[in-house]
């Protein structure tokens, strides 16, 4: 996993087409998401293209999330 806010239950991979481009490569990534969603973890992921031309979009998602999972204290 790129980043994991454990108290938030929030996973979020980032997918370069070096790692994530063929499709063993994608299967392996949809394993290891449905593993953390059988473990009540939320998974985001953003594409390399998103993180760098539509970064304000993927910051305003993170925090939609972020604010739905904040624990209450």
């Amino acid at each position: 996993m790129d980043f994991y806010w454990p108290v938030l239950r929030l996973v979020v991979e980032t997918d370069g087409l070096r790692y994530h481009r063929t499709a063993p490569q994608q299967s392996k990534d949809n394993i290891r998401d449905q593993r953390h969603a059988a473990r009540g973890l939320i998974v985001l992921r953003f594409s390399h293209a998103q993180v760098v031309f539509e970064a304000e979009s993927v910051v305003a998602t993170l925090r939609a999330v972020m604010r739905r999972q904040r624990p209450t204290l």
